[in-house]
């Protein structure tokens, strides 16, 4: 079974994404080579604030998929405004095969107790033996980055965006491996690009993620006057060489050093 085929059908089972919320991350996935085989996730809460989670693991045939559900984030109190709290599960697997991949996906929100449940961070790894710059596009994609302002003092992992294709294109025919970030300049030149991280199709958009450090890199090379408004171009091609592109305006800003 695919990874696209796997998320689609978390899915049918009930679980109604929410909008990925980019908070809390997932930062290391470790293996051990021999066995027992043990997975270590370890991750970071985008609060200091307490919050229980629990982990389900299941496995549909070659793919193995381990969902962290956590308490949403609080609204209030003195925790938010703390240093990042750090969380970590270990749990022993049995691979149907020697090639296999492993899917994390971690949420805010549990099934039957809260009522939103959505996608904070997801992470896939193949275990097994399993750039030419993309020119801009001839399909004009529709793009949205997320956050809508992006603050340079932020310490989140990702800056993302949401790509739909024109009608009649299937988001699923992305080659992800293609997909970068820009700033519009002046004269339109294609300058420094951030390559994305990370890509999933929930049903008929792809999220894809970007390096946040990279992506404020990439801010700090081409804006001089903070605030400012920031047109990101995502682009990227399809499976059958089809390239396409959108862009997007974003506010940043920088306190401390507004000009």
């Amino acid at each position: 079974m695919s990874k696209k085929s796997s998320l689609l059908l978390f899915v049918s089972l009930g679980l109604f994404f929410a909008n990925p919320v980019w908070a809390d991350t997932i930062d290391e996935i470790t293996v051990s080579e021999e066995e027992p085989y043990t997975v270590q996730i370890i991750g970071t809460y985008d609060d200091a604030c307490e919050r229980d989670s629990v982990l389900f693991t299941t496995s549909i045939d070659d793919e193995i998929i381990m969902q962290i559900f956590t308490d949403p984030q609080p609204t209030e109190g003195d925790c938010l405004s703390e240093p990042a709290g750090t969380f970590s599960f270990t749990q022993e697997i049995v691979p149907s095969d020697e090639d296999y991949d492993i899917m994390v996906i971690l949420y805010q929100g549990k099934p039957g107790v809260h009522a939103e449940v959505s996608i904070s961070d997801f992470s896939i790894i193949e275990i097994g033996d399993a750039a030419e710059e993309p020119p801009f596009g001839e399909l004009e994609a529709e793009v949205d980055v997320k956050p809508d302002t992006i603050n340079m003092k932020r310490q989140g992992q990702y800056v993302g965006a949401k790509v739909n294709l024109p009608e009649g294109y299937s988001e699923e025919d992305i080659d992800s491996e293609t997909i970068i970030i820009t700033i519009v300049t002046s004269n339109d030149a294609f300058e420094d690009f951030v390559e994305a991280e990370r890509s999933v199709v929930d049903e008929e958009t792809l999220i894809v993620k970007f390096d946040n450090d990279e992506v404020k890199e990439l801010i700090d090379s081409t804006v001089d006057v903070y605030p400012a408004n920031v047109t990101f171009r995502v682009s990227g091609e399809l499976t059958d060489g089809t390239s396409f592109s959108g862009t997007n305006d974003v506010s940043v800003i920088n306190p401390g050093n507004n000009n």
